[in-house]
């Protein structure tokens, strides 16, 4: 899996949840501003990786399979390539709709129906990429 996906995951879920952060944390402020800039880079990274582990890296019978195996993992991959796909549907249309015209205008589409949802997806994508990195290092049992 890598860390690629979880450290995305994590800024992408920062981004879409900042306006929760800073509300809790108003120091936080500087720190999310700094990132806005990086948004729509973020966001197709995030699309792209999530495609990448979903299809080549993993593969969905894998991930299906995870839970029986390992449901902590499982339930860890799942939310984090549903995330980063969604944050990236979000963030990452502008360079979307730059290098495809037809496939724009339904990423926009999707991207104004699940924008109500933004900071819960970035809440489980910060957690989702917690874990993933948690998992990796082996602080946390995939079981």
């Amino acid at each position: 899996m890598g860390y690629l996906l979880p450290l995305l995951c994590i800024l992408g879920g920062v981004l879409a949840a900042s306006s929760m952060i800073v509300a809790k944390r108003p120091e936080a402020r500087d720190v999310i501003a700094k990132l806005q800039p990086f948004q729509a880079v973020i966001g197709a990274g995030l699309l792209a990786a999530a495609v990448y582990v979903f299809l080549i890296e993993v593969g969905p019978v894998t991930m299906f399979k995870a839970f029986a195996a390992a449901p902590v993992l499982g339930l860890c991959l799942w939310a984090m390539v549903l995330a980063a796909i969604a944050l990236g549907v979000m963030f990452g249309m502008p360079i979307v709709a730059k290098l495809s015209a037809g496939g724009a205008a339904k990423g926009e589409e999707m991207a104004r129906t699940i924008a109500p949802f933004q900071a819960l997806i970035g809440l489980v994508a910060i957690g989702a990429g917690l874990l993933g990195i948690a998992l990796q290092l082996g602080i946390v049992k995939p079981f």
